[in-house]
């Protein structure tokens, strides 16, 4: 996989509310691409609960390389030992919240298997965006996640 390829672009306003876009030096993305391509989708999860500090910091150090698009589906409270375990009885419960920095973020009533599983399984993180191909914008849908990434241990 070529790293490049999820550089992100930075668009400035020339003149007449033109758009005048700068990349690494190698051409234009869609020069190389003939797209401007999404950043990659990051997952972030844990069995800490979401606000949790380990997976906060996690997702502080993700946003800050502002090379990724990042989501959070953990657990509304502390739930380790139990990382394994599924809801089967009972109704899972799911709420929106704020991790500063995600592009969504949501707190589960289940175990930290059950998290994951919503996750992957669901359409509740799927979504469009608008990309460049061969000068048009264009709509795509997004779904999955090009990588999980589950929380730092507390007390680590």
């Amino acid at each position: 996989m070529d790293p490049s390829r999820y550089h992100a672009p930075t668009v400035e306003a020339g003149a007449q509310g033109s758009a005048t876009q700068h990349t690494d030096g190698i051409g234009s993305e869609e020069d190389r691409m003939g797209t401007w391509p999404c950043k990659p989708r990051v997952l972030v999860t844990n069995d800490d609960g979401i606000h949790a500090p380990g997976l906060l910091q996690l997702v502080e150090a993700l946003v800050q390389t502002n090379a990724v698009q990042v989501f959070v589906c953990a657990p509304e409270r502390e739930a380790s030992a139990s990382s394994h375990g599924v809801c089967t009885a009972v109704k899972m419960r799911v709420a929106p919240t704020v991790v500063p920095g995600t592009r969504k973020a949501v707190k589960v009533w289940g175990r930290p298997a059950d998290t994951v599983m919503l996750a992957l399984t669901s359409p509740l993180f799927d979504e469009d965006e608008t990309v460049m191909r061969n000068g048009q914008a264009e709509t795509v849908s997004r779904s999955g996640f090009d990588l999980v990434v589950s929380g730092i241990n507390r007390g680590t």
